[in-house]
């Protein structure tokens, strides 16, 4: 998870609206989901039994800061995330490039939905159609 995926800033909640309408074409109250820093996950979702979240399966209420600062990759109706805990051991360049966000917003995840339409994979030419329908987009190689 992470490695073909539209990430976007997850405090944001206009890229909720910009990602829905240009390139997802999605209802509005279909969530994304936040990929968090392992080691600071429990700063935005309520987990009082350590559970461990790698695959985005598991549903938890979010805190306070994790209503204000994943707005945009949490479920509006009623505030819980399904979030993937990102941790180095397993990926180590995801986890950079969250920590890397981190360090510049102050927030320890990002917005992260498949790139697919509602299970339609995007072949590599279809990057030219989402560069033209959504701007600023970077495409990062490992």
């Amino acid at each position: 998870l992470g490695n073909r995926s539209i990430l976007a800033n997850p405090g944001n909640i206009d890229n909720l609206r910009k990602i829905n309408e240009k390139i997802k074409f999605r209802d509005f109250w279909m969530p994304f989901t936040p990929s968090l820093l392992i080691e600071t996950a429990e700063r935005y979702i309520i987990n009082p039994k350590k559970i461990l979240s790698p695959y985005m399966t598991i549903a938890f209420d979010c805190t306070e800061i994790g209503k204000r600062d994943l707005i945009a990759a949490i479920h509006p109706a009623d505030n819980t995330a399904r979030p993937q805990f990102v941790d180095k051991k397993y990926n180590q360049d995801y986890h950079d490039l969250i920590s890397k966000f981190e360090e510049k917003t102050g927030i320890g995840g990002l917005l992260n939905t498949s790139m697919n339409l509602h299970g339609v994979i995007f072949a590599i030419g279809t990057l030219k159609w989402i560069r033209i329908q959504i701007e600023p987009l970077r495409i990062i190689r490992y």
